[in-house]
């Protein structure tokens, strides 16, 4: 029964809504456990993928993710 629930959630518009959930910098510094200042370092450099939106960088909960994979 749970895999099913899971596949129904995977499939589900909260779900897509998530996947496309934008992250400030401090947030991602939190979640990823590193100084801020690394986060614009990585923007800069292009190791993390992020979205420039009215002046502010943002970067997506899928980059999250795949940056939590590569360690």
């Amino acid at each position: 029964m749970s895999d099913n629930f899971t596949k129904q959630y995977e499939s589900s518009p909260e779900s897509t809504l998530l996947k496309h959930r934008l992250y400030r910098p401090s947030e991602v510094a939190e979640l990823l456990g590193i100084p801020l200042p690394s986060v614009y370092t990585w923007i800069k450099s292009q190791e993390i993928r992020s979205k420039k939106l009215g002046g502010r960088f943002f970067v997506s909960l899928t980059e999250i993710e795949r940056l939590l994979k590569d360690d």
